[in-house]
């Protein structure tokens, strides 16, 4: 994968564009340094939906079983 950084007025935000098996899929992923900062981020309307907490998206799945099938997501 490939790994862009860019900068928000909120923080920055980590963009995974993948390659090879998984050539397709690209993530979005910003740390907060709080739940209320969270809470209160507007995501940009680029963004997709939160995968968060989906196992689907785990690396670990994501090396052994690759993207997730189409109508899964």
């Amino acid at each position: 994968k490939v790994r862009y950084l860019l900068p928000t007025e909120t923080g920055e935000i980590e963009v995974d564009v993948f390659e090879g098996e998984l050539a397709g899929m690209i993530t979005a992923e910003m740390e907060f340094d709080s739940e209320a900062q969270s809470d209160a981020f507007e995501p940009a309307g680029w963004l997709g939906r939160e995968v968060t907490g989906d196992d689907r998206y785990a690396n670990q799945t994501l090396a052994i079983h690759g993207l997730p099938e189409e109508g899964e997501c």
